[in-house]
């Protein structure tokens, strides 16, 4: 089999457990997505080509962006706001890196898109798109998200959605 595939126009190359490229499409509120990873897990981690739901899937993310951009912006507006309370526990340094915002508007700015990690659809479940974001207020965890269909499923650090 070949270390090359194409998925929906975008080159991937395999890294040994998964499908990896470069994201070039506008997405998530920016022009440009240079230096953006797209993951395409396999099942069991075997070297196959992604299968007809995981294209599916992405299309549908892909056609349905603004709609779901709107949706990560609001769970991650809830989710920052949760968190804000925890950090002004901990004290000065740790709340300084979070302003108090007013709506989910204000957090486009906080975040950039770093990867989208696409599931494989074990047992018929569904097929999941985990988001991925660098974030002004915890640079080492980030803030993810992951998606299914045009809704969030789950909210949190970076490293919920690496699904």
């Amino acid at each position: 089999m070949s270390d090359t595939a194409q998925f929906d126009q975008i080159l991937l190359s395999w890294d040994d457990f998964r499908w990896c490229g470069d994201l070039d499409i506008p997405m998530m509120g920016h022009a440009s997505n240079s230096g953006v990873e797209l993951g395409v897990n396999t099942k069991d981690e075997e070297h196959i080509e992604p299968c007809d739901e995981q294209v599916s899937a992405w299309r549908r993310f892909v056609e349905s962006g603004d709609l779901i951009y709107r949706a990560i912006l609001d769970a991650g507006f809830s989710y920052y706001t949760r968190m804000r309370l925890q950090y002004a526990k901990a004290g000065g340094d740790w709340i300084k890196n979070m302003p108090e915002i007013a709506d989910a508007n204000t957090l486009a700015p906080m975040i950039t898109l770093s990867s989208l990690t696409i599931t494989w659809p074990y047992d018929d479940a569904p097929v999941q798109i985990g988001v991925s974001f660098g974030c002004d207020w915890d640079r080492e965890h980030g803030f993810g998200v992951v998606v299914e269909g045009d809704k969030v499923v789950d909210v949190g650090s970076a490293d919920c959605a690496i699904v």
